[in-house]
């Protein structure tokens, strides 16, 4: 199937649009997600998650975010550790920023958490 650009900026704002328009101003949206929070028996807390490729092609990453069950999204969102929550902290796959300002970030993560923080290490290490 070709698409061209305008068709594909047409279907795009059609979808941001529908997708925008249904979660605006819908009556009670705001109380319902205040009592689900208020209902909630735990708070959960952040466990930042270091995720390091040592030697390898990031296949591990692709598979990860590839995975049907449990998903990516689960697992990062999800209560996959009892009260607490991954928070993906450094991925070099998957961050915007490259270089010196990932490694910066790596540094104060692993400073800010040093008494817990889970560490991911993919490919081979020598």
């Amino acid at each position: 199937m070709e698409m061209t650009r305008r068709c594909f900026l047409r279907s795009s704002v059609g979808s941001i649009s529908v997708v925008t328009l249904s979660l605006w101003r819908i009556p009670g949206l705001q109380k319902r997600g205040q009592a689900a929070q208020e209902a909630e028996p735990e708070k959960l807390t952040e466990m930042p998650l270091i995720w390091m490729a040592t030697g390898a092609c990031s296949g591990c990453s692709i598979t990860l975010l590839n995975a049907a069950s449990p998903t990516v999204r689960f697992v990062l969102v999800g209560n996959v550790l009892p009260g607490q929550r991954l928070s993906l902290a450094f991925h070099s796959t998957l961050m915007a920023s490259g270089g010196h300002l990932a490694m910066e970030t790596l540094r104060q993560v692993a400073r800010q958490y040093r008494r817990g923080f889970v560490l991911v290490v993919e490919g081979s290490t020598a």
